[in-house]
């Protein structure tokens, strides 16, 4: 059971971490080929998807760390949704806060803080439409009686 829960915990890391990088490549997107921002707003700096790995991989590692910091990895039984976004909200919005306070003191490379805020946005809408998917799949199997503990109380 434990090797099991093992696995599950290190797949949810890794589908998380896939996510974070999902949404810092959707913001790129939104930003510089969408041009949701108009170019005269936010500077006039065109940067290519690979100037913004280094962001996202920061994003990434801090984003985990947070969340394991608040004990969002395992997820312990009982814990309710509200209480799942929270730790989403918070642990993405730190992230987000931290990396820009970083490459603002270290300035590698001007970017465009509307990346940061759609990654950020689309962090918290990925990470938390995952979580109710696995909920309500959680839900179907346990009404199926997969997964559930039969206990007998004497």
């Amino acid at each position: 059971m434990f090797q099991r829960s093992r696995k599950w915990l290190f797949v949810r890391v890794l589908v998380d971490a896939a996510l974070i990088n999902l949404a810092v490549a959707i913001a790129w997107y939104l930003r510089y080929e969408l041009g949701l921002i108009p170019p005269g707003s936010e500077g006039s700096f065109e940067h290519p998807y690979t100037a913004y790995l280094p962001l996202a991989a920061a994003l990434t590692v801090l984003t985990i760390a947070i969340l394991r910091m608040e004990g969002f990895y395992p997820l312990a039984r009982g814990q309710t949704f509200p209480e799942e976004f929270y730790k989403i909200l918070n642990g993405t919005t730190t992230a987000t806060l931290i990396t820009m306070a970083i490459t603002f003191f270290l300035r590698p490379l001007v970017y465009a803080r509307s990346v940061y805020v759609y990654a950020a946005l689309l962090t918290i809408v990925l990470l938390t439409a995952v979580r109710i998917l696995q909920r309500q799949i959680g839900a179907r199997l346990r009404k199926r009686g997969i997964g559930v503990d039969h206990v007998l109380i004497v």
